[in-house]
Parts: structure tokens; C-alpha cells; sequence
């Protein structure tokens, strides 16, 4: 009899270690997640408070939670994508680039892919200021993406690749061919035509560009802008 009760205590004893051992369930980790986007949302907390840098750790904490307990979810890539986003808020360049990785490695076929391998590259060019490896994964986005919206982004950075923007609008500046203004325009129409010689036609004016015509564009430095912002998480698509 007694030997039944210690089979029974000892059973008893490996089903409460092996409830306690399988961590929070998934309602668990999508309410924590919830409830650190709530304290984002809801404070008005300036940005480099020290309680509000609290919130933006706790739900990347809540992010990486569900993703390492929930690997396969299909809300884990856009998890770790928010983790990401806040952990370059915070200037957590390795940290970020780790979690784009995750993203990059584990799901290829997410929307977020892509993105995610060119803005490892970014990183690694603007944050951390390694040229080589920015220009390798630049390089490896192209070869796989070469038909991606982001795919010409990329091709700038290739071209541009540890220049400055002030060195870039320079050098556009310095390449860009001259636009007429009206007033040339007018003073070359209002120039009388020279006199042929007697018995030859007088050459026809030559042709000039529209005053109206549009002129090249600057370009915009996205590479450098459009990704550098501080991300609300509780926005972040």
C-alpha cells in the first residue's frame, strides 16, 4: 500500500514540474503583450523618461517572449519586427539587427522578409558604421529581391555607400545639367534670325526646351530618412 501512494505522490510530483516547466500559454504571452502596448498608448510620458524607456523594454521583452515560446506562430515575425523597431528607438543597434535576423533566417516568405534584410544592411551602414558587411547583405537583397519597391533604395545605398547626405546632394548638384528659365527662353525666341544670303533659305531656329519643362529631381536621401524615425510599437505595421 505504501509503495502504491509514493507511485502515486511521485507522478503527482512530475505532472505539477512538468506543468510549471511548460511555461505561459499563449493567452498568457498575447496578454502580456497587450498590456505593454496599453502603457505606450495610454501615457504622455516624455520619450527619454526613464519610466517611459521602461514600457518600450517591457514590450520588446513581451515581444521576444512569444516569439521564442511561439517560434512558428504567424504573429511571431511581426512581433519580432516591432521588437526590432523599438530596440533601434532605444539605439540597441546589435540587439535590432539580431531580431531582423530572426526574421530574415526563420521566415522567408513573411512580408516582412525583405525589409527586414535591407534594414540589417541600414543598420550595420548607418548605426554601426560597418561598410563592408552593409554593403555584403545590400548586395545578398538585390540577388533576391530584385523586383522588390525597396530594391532601388538598395541600388542607392550600393552606389552611395558610406557617403555622407550633404556629400550626395553635392555630387548631384555638381552632375546636374543646367535648366533654362523663362527669361532665357524669351531672350533667345525674341533674337532676330540672321539674314541668309541672297538665293538660300534661311535655316530654321533651332528648337528650344519648354520654360515649363520639368526639371531633374534631388534626390531624396530615403536611405538615410525614411527608416530613421522613433517607432511607437503599438503602431508599428
Amino acid at each position: 500500500m505504501k509503495i502504491n501512494q509514493i507511485l502515486t505522490l511521485s507522478v503527482l510530483a512530475l505532472l505539477i514540474i512538468a506543468a510549471c516547466s511548460s511555461g505561459p500559454s499563449t493567452a498568457d504571452l498575447a496578454k502580456a503583450i497587450e498590456t505593454a502596448e496599453a502603457a505606450l498608448t495610454s501615457d504622455s510620458l516624455d520619450f527619454n523618461s526613464p519610466e517611459r524607456k521602461q514600457h518600450y523594454e517591457t514590450a520588446v521583452n513581451s515581444y521576444i517572449d512569444y516569439a521564442q515560446a511561439l517560434p512558428e506562430d504567424p504573429k511571431t515575425p511581426d512581433y519580432l519586427f516591432k521588437a526590432a523597431e523599438i530596440q533601434r528607438t532605444l539605439k540597441q543597434f546589435p540587439e535590432a539587427i539580431k531580431s531582423y535576423k530572426q526574421i530574415y533566417d526563420n521566415h522567408g516568405t513573411h512580408a516582412k522578409a525583405a525589409q527586414s534584410l535591407f534594414l540589417m544592411g541600414f543598420s550595420y551602414e548607418n548605426d554601426l558604421k560597418d561598410l563592408d558587411k552593409a554593403k555584403a547583405l545590400y548586395g545578398e537583397f538585390i540577388e533576391k529581391f530584385p523586383k522588390h519597391e525597396l530594391a532601388d533604395d538598395v541600388q542607392f545605398s550600393i552606389t552611395h555607400l558610406g557617403k555622407t547626405p550633404e556629400e550626395i546632394i553635392k555630387e548631384f548638384e555638381k552632375n546636374k545639367p543646367p535648366v533654362k528659365t523663362k527669361s532665357d527662353t524669351t531672350k533667345q525666341e525674341a533674337a532676330p534670325a540672321e539674314e541668309a544670303p541672297k538665293g538660300e533659305k534661311a535655316a530654321p531656329a533651332a528648337s528650344q526646351p519648354s520654360a515649363s519643362a520639368t526639371p531633374a529631381k534631388v534626390p531624396s536621401n530615403n536611405r538615410v530618412n525614411k527608416i530613421n524615425v522613433k517607432v511607437d510599437p503599438a503602431k508599428a505595421n
